[in-house]
């Protein structure tokens, strides 16, 4: 996805199929936007998603990472894949470690994994960072939170054809975490 507009009454976000020929264009109406932008928070962690959202500038995005972190941990704070990823929004313990001390400078942190505002904080600001890699293009920055940085900005636009299933799939249901999480809002 590339997010085309910060402007929220005219936000859009497009699907990019390999060819970009058949790009799907989602318009954001102004109903959910106002949803979006004005949220009535009533999920357990939605106030933390807009909080971090918007101290990053990345208000537009915040069901986004709502989506992300369903995918990563089904909101569950406690959770560890097998893989070692831990918490609501699944770091690995080397980068939760990298990302606090190195980058946030916040050392007192950096073993909180348990904690869903510092998972939050951490998934929002890590996300920002791989959106200006990746000059906004909210997939590749979503492929390179599943599969890694290096490896997706290795292949660029040509990620699918290289990645795993797992994160083909991942960024696939994120898609689809956004657009029922949408759905909840405009039914509010």
């Amino acid at each position: 996805m590339i997010v085309t507009k910060k402007n929220p009454k005219t936000a859009t976000y497009r699907s990019l199929p390999k060819d970009r020929a058949r790009a799907r264009v989602i318009p954001v109406t102004q109903r959910v936007v106002e949803r979006e932008f004005n949220p009535k928070v009533t999920d357990r962690y939605d106030s933390l998603f807009v909080y971090y959202s918007n101290k990053s500038d990345l208000l537009h995005l915040w069901v986004w990472f709502k989506a992300q972190a369903y995918q990563e941990s089904l909101m569950n704070p406690e959770a560890v894949s097998r893989s070692g990823a831990k918490g609501l929004t699944q770091f690995m313990p080397k980068t939760w470690a990298w990302w606090w001390k190195d980058v946030l400078k916040e050392d007192s942190y950096a073993n909180d994994w348990k904690n869903p505002e510092k998972s939050i904080k951490a998934q929002v600001t890590y996300m920002k960072y791989l959106l200006n890699k990746f000059d906004n293009n909210l997939e590749l920055a979503l492929a390179a939170y599943n599969w890694g940085e290096t490896r997706v900005k290795e292949y660029g636009e040509d990620w699918k054809t290289h990645a795993p299933k797992e994160t083909k799939d991942y960024v696939i249901r994120i898609n689809k975490h956004y657009e029922r999480f949408i759905n909840e809002l405009m039914e509010r």
